[in-house]
């Protein structure tokens, strides 16, 4: 949901900010968001110093009509050995209804 390239090392992976915006995940859901319509394919779960990302990116997806998976939590460390990979795993298996 960041809007510019300006943290955690992005700078210089994107180069420039019309680079960034060709991956930037909130203007991509807005141009794709009719290929996204017919079933969940997206999943938002779990946290820890993003949780207002997640929510943001939830909100999104709402107004966007684009049926995915929202699961607030539980709050995990952001490392592969927190927990997430076997909630997301777990996720991905069941049957599921879109986020309201």
């Amino acid at each position: 949901m960041m809007a510019e390239p300006n943290r955690y090392g992005m700078e210089p992976i994107f180069g420039t900010q019309t680079n960034f915006e060709n991956y930037q995940f909130s203007r991509l859901l807005a141009v794709r968001s009719a290929e996204l319509k017919a079933e969940p394919r997206l999943i938002v779960l779990g946290y820890d110093n993003f949780r207002d990302q997640h929510q943001r990116a939830h909100e999104l997806l709402n107004k966007l009509e684009i049926p995915h998976i929202y699961v607030d939590g539980p709050r995990r460390k952001h490392i592969w050995g927190s927990g997430w990979i076997e909630d997301s795993v777990a996720q991905l298996v069941k049957p599921h209804s879109p986020a309201p």
